[in-house]
Order: structure tokens, then sequence, then C-alpha cells
């Protein structure tokens, strides 16, 4: 796992590389022109899309950070939260993910990776068992006391 995350990594910060050449030759060329060309548009476009994939390899970047640790207590929402915003960017549109409890502090003592693929797993399973129709995927979080200590119970619907 860690050398995934190393892997993923190191491509992520070449691809970020790539597109910051893309986003600055796109702004340089956007300067030769005057913003009612018909070109600018598409210079635009382009710039936005370059903007949303670097979105893309931060997100994927925070995932590599988390790849180099183990079990530890950690607060899971921001693994939750981080899961999520990247499977806003892989799920399509019509998929509605809704997520409960984003403020909440949950201590566990878990391996963020882990967190993160059974996240992964089940809200992909979800999607997939709509097929291709609209959906909604419901994220919640919650303690419970189990009679033999408190547990963290993950529902994803």
């Amino acid at each position: 796992m860690e050398s995934i995350g190393t892997l993923a990594g190191g491509i992520a910060h070449d691809f970020n590389n790539v597109l910051g050449g893309i986003l600055g030759n796109t702004e340089l060329a956007q300067e030769d022109i005057e913003p009612t060309h018909p070109v600018y548009r598409n210079l635009e476009s382009i710039k936005v899309a370059t903007l949303k994939a670097a979105k893309i390899v931060s997100q994927l970047l925070s995932f590599s950070r988390i790849a180099d640790k183990g079990f530890e207590i950690i607060d899971i929402t921001p693994v939750i939260n981080e899961t999520l915003n990247f499977l806003r960017s892989t799920i399509p549109s019509t998929v509605q993910i809704h997520q409960h409890n984003k403020e909440m502090l949950i201590p566990v003592l878990a391996d963020p990776i882990q967190i993160n693929q059974v996240i992964m797993n089940l809200c992909i399973n979800a999607y997939h068992s709509m097929g291709d129709s609209k959906g909604r995927i419901d994220v919640s979080v919650r303690i419970t006391d189990s009679g033999m200590g408190l547990s963290v119970v993950l529902g994803i619907i």
C-alpha cells in the first residue's frame, strides 16, 4: 500500500507539472487575443478543465500522503470527506452523494488507507447497483454503545 501511495504521489506530481504548462500557455495565449475573439472562449474552456484536473491531482496527492501511515488514532471524518470528494469526480453527476455528520469528531484506531478503500468500494458498488439511472448515495457515521464498548458504525445506503 505504501508503494502504491508513493507511485501515485510521483505520478500526480508529474501530471501536475504537465497541467502547469497547459495552464500557463493557455493564459499566455489569452493575453495575445481580444476577449471577444471566438478562440478566447475555447481557451477559457481549456483553462477551466485544467483547473478541474489540478483539483483531482491535489486530491490524489492527499491520498498519497496518507499512504505511508498504519494504524493510528485518527478522526475518521476528514478521511471520509476526502474520499467522497474524490468519488464526486469519478461517479457521474446523475448520482448524488449526501454526507451526514460532516463536522462530527469521530476518533477511531484505523489505517486511513483501508478506511478510504472500504468507503470507495462500498460507494462504487452502490453506484454500479444503480445501473445507468439517477440515484443517491447517503453516507453517515455514528458512534454506538454495543454493550462491549463504543463502536463506530459507517452506513452507506
